[in-house]
């Protein structure tokens, strides 16, 4: 009986070792990976939404090899209110032209295609804004601005651009094992540039390395805005 013990050991070490590594393997290392900008692009528009002249933009990818399905958004803009009696940060929620959609594809359905996947989220106030904007907590232009619903994101970045946080969280299923993941990014004033993305690799399709290059900014400075920051307060 005492000789089987080391036996016995080793089965369960191996058990364990095995169920480790079947869930390394299936929900780590071959999943879903969601890829974020670095930068916040601001580009002009003339047929932005509303009274703003720029629109702001968020481009992701899934460097993982399983596509997430299912997924949602939610954009939250978080700021720090004027009013000196109020110690605590207001959080707004800001709406995408697109943040539902079923399908994010993996690496492993990119390179079957052959086409790289990406996606390009664009940022826009809701109708909630004004309401919010319009108290005490905020400087007189703004809340004037907003009473006449004439609020633009770019109104609030230049007030606020000591204090402003931009906070995406992508929700969605693994495609495989149905787990719902979280994944998110932060952004300040200084993240927000000028420029447009570059364009997602056609070329080694399917690997991480061409999924990171679609992400990287190409800046687009001018006469007045020479560092590619965001625009300037008039």
């Amino acid at each position: 009986m005492l000789d089987m013990i080391p036996d016995i050991v080793m089965d369960i070490f191996l058990a364990l070792l095995t169920s480790y590594a079947f869930w390394y393997l299936t929900f780590i290392r071959s999943g879903t990976n969601i890829l974020f900008s670095d930068h916040i692009v601001v580009e002009p528009c003339s047929n932005g939404h509303g009274y703003d002249q720029y629109r702001y933009r968020i481009k992701l990818v899934n460097a993982g090899i399983r596509d997430l399905i299912e997924v949602t958004s939610i954009v939250e803009l978080l700021t720090q209110p004027f009013s000196p009696e109020a110690t605590t940060r207001r959080i707004s929620r800001l709406s995408l032209d697109n943040e539902d959609f079923p399908i994010l594809k993996g690496r492993k359905e990119q390179k079957k295609s052959g086409r790289a996947a990406s996606k390009v989220l664009d940022l826009y106030l809701t109708d909630s804004f004004f309401e919010e904007f319009s108290k005490e907590y905020y400087s007189d232009d703004i809340r004037k601005k907003a009473a006449a619903r004439q609020l633009t994101l770019t109104d609030i970045i230049q007030a606020h651009r000591d204090s402003v946080r931009i906070t995406i969280y992508l929700y969605g299923n693994d495609s495989i094992t149905g787990a719902r993941k979280m994944f998110s990014s932060e952004y300040g004033a200084s993240d927000i540039r000028h420029g447009t993305y570059a364009p997602t690799p056609t070329e080694h399709i399917g690997r991480v390395s061409a999924a990171k290059a679609g992400l990287k900014l190409i800046p687009q400075p001018d006469a007045d805005n020479p560092d590619c920051t965001m625009p300037a307060a008039e």
